[in-house]
């Protein structure tokens, strides 16, 4: 199986494992979502560094933050995207002909 990187440091964020977010390929969006600072190239070693001493709270606040994409939230998030889309039909109530 052939994993993005965005799956990838979800899966590490999911795992606890500190993680340095640029904004490429996806990965801004979760940056920004589970509230990281963005790379500081010229003080990359130090901040890898860290990361790496991140607190368990962090790393919490991450998981946390992941963990609400849960099924229930992509179910209610497709029925959504697709009632705009083409919504159900609205029932018709039919009248005796007696």
């Amino acid at each position: 199986m052939r994993e993005g990187w965005s799956r990838s440091a979800a899966q590490a964020i999911l795992l606890g494992l500190p993680c340095i977010l640029a904004d490429h390929a996806g990965l801004g969006d979760l940056r920004r979502l589970t509230r990281q600072r963005e790379p500081d190239l010229a003080h990359l070693a130090d901040q890898i560094r860290h990361r790496a001493r991140t607190s368990t709270a962090d790393t919490d606040a991450a998981r946390h933050a992941l963990a609400q994409f849960d099924q229930r939230y992509f179910n209610d998030a497709w029925r959504s995207l697709l009632d705009g889309v083409c919504p159900p039909p609205t029932p018709t109530v039919l009248q005796d002909c007696d």
